[in-house]
């Protein structure tokens, strides 16, 4: 009897389990372009990316003010002959950065506006990516659950009737047994498929609706493929346009611009003072004078060498970030070539002959025309069918993103039309 009972309570256990997962909230239902919406105006990424350049350009408008004034009153009370001889000044200094100094910083504070600007748009073009890969992820997940409700369904009807027949003794037993372990076995992806897709909502939800920290569900697949890419494909251009070697690129001329600053702070700003003094003996009169630091113990050369050693470290990253660029790039690109080739060999009406198959299976069957042999092949055809479909069209459209990010953001097909049909 325990061979017998395993199969049921497994069945009753993935039902359950399954049920419950149905049973949960309706998750929010959004679009592509609703997803990305949401995310710039939700992420908790994008915020801190954003006030990053806030903090950019800040330091860059305080590099561009004068220093202040400074204004100083001074009463000397003396001791000496006459009655209570004492002087007083009235003193306005101001401290004047020499020309190479300030164009120098603010050369640097420029150049770090830019290159923050330029992780930004890296991040984002990051988190878009994520976005768009998460949501195909989950619209994929959502048609790979229909195709096994499908398939599911008919072992469920399939199953009965063999109980029906093996009653009236049309069947054998290792018939109906079999429909039954094949029930299990679908019912068992069906309830793994609803697992998956609800950590699908669920990490889709997290990217675009943090605070509420639920699910999102998604309106489903894109129609058609991506457009075609170019006989050559991104160019050179795109490796320097891209977000990150822009920002590595700003970077070197932020630091190369320290650097500069290092080197002019070795002759100190001078500080000019102007005035007014009066005596108590009643002259009085207006006096000038400067001020200026001697180089002589700190020529600021620690500044210096490790200013310059920054700079060429920078350099280094550039060229490491152009580097990766050029490999993703290229990567992105076959890999997307590849899988559109694949897709247009799949061909439309692929899934919808799967689909039909298993209907004349499933009717056949029923009126006792069709072997079980038969049953489970068409039923095997048309859950490879539309999960291969579905998985290949996700891939295409997830591969066709990464080559955007990978490029820069630009649109790496050509043609006006986004979808081919």
């Amino acid at each position: 009897m325990r061979p017998q009972r395993a199969p049921a309570l497994a069945l009753a256990g993935l039902l359950f389990f399954g049920g419950d997962l149905s049973a949960q909230e309706t998750p929010r239902s959004v679009d592509l372009e609703e997803a990305l919406r949401l995310l710039h105006e939700n992420s908790p990424e994008m915020a801190l990316a954003r006030s990053r350049v806030r903090e950019a350009e800040g330091r860059a408008l305080q590099a561009k003010a004068y220093p202040n004034p400074s204004i100083s009153a001074t009463h000397e009370a003396l001791e000496g002959a006459g009655p209570d001889p004492s002087e007083t000044y009235l003193n306005l200094s101001q401290r004047v950065e020499w020309p190479g100094t300030r164009s120098a910083r603010s050369r640097a504070a420029d150049r770090g506006l830019e290159a923050a600007r330029g992780r930004f748009a890296a991040d984002s073009l990051r988190l878009v990516f994520e976005v768009r890969r998460t949501y195909l992820e989950s619209a994929a997940g959502a048609e790979r659950l229909d195709v096994l409700e499908e398939v599911s369904a008919v072992f469920r009807e399939a199953a009965g009737r063999a109980d029906e027949r093996f009653a009236g003794g049309d069947v054998s037993r290792y018939a109906r047994d079999r429909i039954r372990l094949e029930r299990v076995r679908y019912e068992r992806g069906l309830a793994a498929a609803r697992v998956e897709l609800d950590a699908a909502r669920r990490a889709l939800g997290a990217l675009i609706l943090p605070g509420e920290g639920g699910a999102a569900a998604t309106e489903g697949l894109p129609d058609g493929l991506p457009p075609r890419l170019e006989a050559e494909g991104p160019g050179p251009e795109a490796v320097d346009r891209h977000p990150t070697v822009v920002a590595a690129r700003s970077g070197v001329e932020a630091l190369g611009a320290e650097a500069d600053l290092a080197r002019s702070l070795r002759l100190p700003d001078p500080t000019l003072t102007g005035g007014y003094k009066t005596q108590s003996n009643g002259f009085d009169g207006l006096f000038v004078g400067i001020s200026l630091p001697l180089p002589i113990l700190d020529r600021r050369g620690g500044a210096i060498t490790a200013a310059e050693a920054r700079l060429g470290a920078e350099r280094s990253r550039l060229d490491l970030a152009r580097r990766s660029v050029e490999r993703e790039l290229r990567r992105a690109g076959a890999r997307y070539r590849a899988l559109r080739a694949q897709a247009e060999l799949v061909g439309e009406g692929f899934v919808e002959s799967g689909s039909a198959l298993l209907e004349t299976a499933r009717v056949a069957y029923r009126e006792g025309e069709m072997e079980l042999v038969e049953l489970l092949d068409a039923a095997s055809a048309r859950r490879d069918a539309g999960i291969l479909s579905t998985q290949l069209l996700a891939d295409v459209w997830t591969s066709y993103y990464e080559l955007i990010r990978a490029s820069g953001g630009s649109d790496a097909g050509s043609g006006s039309e986004r979808h081919e049909r």
